[in-house]
């Protein structure tokens, strides 16, 4: 199969929030196409998105056998034109000759629309949908008739509620429902078994249903800025689940169960109320970051060390005095993130870190700066604001790969020679 792709430069955000592996997730760069350029192509596949010359779309709309529609903000007459389209069930684009595979309109491009287009029901080998910020307010029962669908991205809309038959979409891998007003998931989302990433972040969750924690291929799941109060124990039925998104919800405590996956690397709870973390963290050694900021958090465990395969730490604004030596152990660590908590030093342990590149120490009473901070040659980024410092030491010229020092809200008189 020939495939002509036409997104020059194009980020392809929602692919990215996705993280689908998906054939028709595709990237890449490419010119402005003429029509004679297109026709000496003859593919089988055409994928509309930005920069399409638009007398090429209309003199070659009626050729290939699938077609994905990508609108977006220029040019205007692209975007018009995907607009009937995704109207129009008589339109060329939608004739029976067609097989439409995707359809994804970004915020701007399409009109506003509270309900489905009933056109956009009959497209029965759709593969992927997305319509983001249209003030769609409802999905009707019929979505239960793209069978096929494998992506659907419905972000920034005003739905309340999703449909039972979304059970019946058993082919999706992912689904973005960020900034709606969902107060609850119907149970059929358990039927869901080849889902991948769900994304549920910023809507009205107060509970999960059980069913969720069946969803046993599930990669990555968000639930962020929701109201959640809690974890089932359940979860660790999630067997394939790498990464956990609970950011800012109700969460006085992380269950057991959680520490019991161990294919997890990826592990945000700030912006909860747990004030402890349990030493069982240890026990998820594919850990690749971790995020307890804003959480009360009055110590970290020594276990910490086990997670030799972090390379990203974020606990700042906590009640922390002290960090435990073991620390020296992540020697994968790059981002070691403490600001605005109650330390007033810091482990003789912390020169190990040979590859952390970025500390942030901004709001902490560590005075006089402790020379094992020098000895972190692969530093490029030091926080040392708001730290009450009058001086700064020698030792800083050392670090030779530093690019972002922050001073700022201290008492400094001068600067020593290296930087003078």
């Amino acid at each position: 199969m020939t495939q002509i792709f036409t997104n020059k430069n194009s980020k392809a955000s929602v692919y990215l929030k996705f993280a689908l592996a998906l054939p028709f997730l595709l990237f890449c760069l490419a010119p402005i196409l003429t029509f004679g350029y297109v026709a000496s192509a003859t593919p089988d596949e055409v994928i509309v998105r930005r920069y399409f010359g638009d007398g090429a779309l209309i003199r070659y709309a009626s050729q290939p056998s699938t077609l994905n529609l990508h609108c977006s903000r220029f040019p205007s007459r692209l975007v018009n034109y995907c607009r009937q389209a995704v109207r129009k069930a008589n339109t060329s684009l939608l004739s029976q000759r067609r097989r439409v595979v995707s359809i994804y309109c970004p915020v701007d491009t399409c009109p506003e629309t509270t309900s489905l287009p009933t056109e956009i029901l009959q497209l029965t080998e759709l593969e992927y949908l997305g319509l983001e910020s249209v003030e769609l307010k409802a999905l009707p029962s019929e979505i239960g008739k793209l069978k096929n669908l494998e992506g659907l991205y419905l972000a920034g809309n005003a739905l309340t509620e999703l449909p039972p038959e979304i059970g019946q979409l058993t082919k999706l891998k992912g689904i973005g429902l960020e900034n709606n007003f969902l107060a609850a998931l119907p149970p059929e989302i358990g039927q869901l078994t080849n889902l991948k990433v769900l994304n549920i972040q910023a809507n009205f969750l107060s509970a999960l249903p059980p069913e969720l924690w069946q969803l046993s291929a599930l990669e990555q799941l968000d639930i962020s800025d929701n109201i959640t109060t809690s974890l089932s124990p359940e979860i660790s039925q999630l067997t394939a689940l790498q990464t956990l998104d609970v950011r800012n919800n109700a969460l006085t405590a992380l269950p057991p169960q959680l520490w019991q996956m161990p294919h997890l690397t990826q592990l945000d709870a700030s912006q909860n109320r747990l004030s402890c973390l349990s030493p069982e963290i240890g026990a998820l050694t594919e850990l690749t970051l971790l995020g307890l900021e804003e959480t009360d958090l009055q110590n970290l465990p020594p276990e910490i060390g086990q997670l030799t395969a972090l390379k990203r730490l974020y606990v700042g604004d906590n009640v922390l005095e002290n960090i435990p030596p073991e620390i020296g152990r992540l020697q994968q660590l790059e981002t070691l993130s403490l600001p605005n908590n109650l330390l007033t030093a810091l482990p003789l342990e912390i020169e190990q870190l040979k590859q952390l590149r970025n500390i942030n120490l901004n709001g902490n009473r560590i005075n006089p700066l402790p020379p094992e901070l020098w000895q972190l040659t692969a530093l490029e980024k030091l926080g040392l604001a708001n730290m009450g410092l009058t001086t700064l030491p020698p030792g800083l010229g050392q670090l030779e790969k530093l690019q972002t020092l922050c001073l700022e809200r201290n008492a400094l008189t001068n600067l020593p020679p290296e930087f003078q």
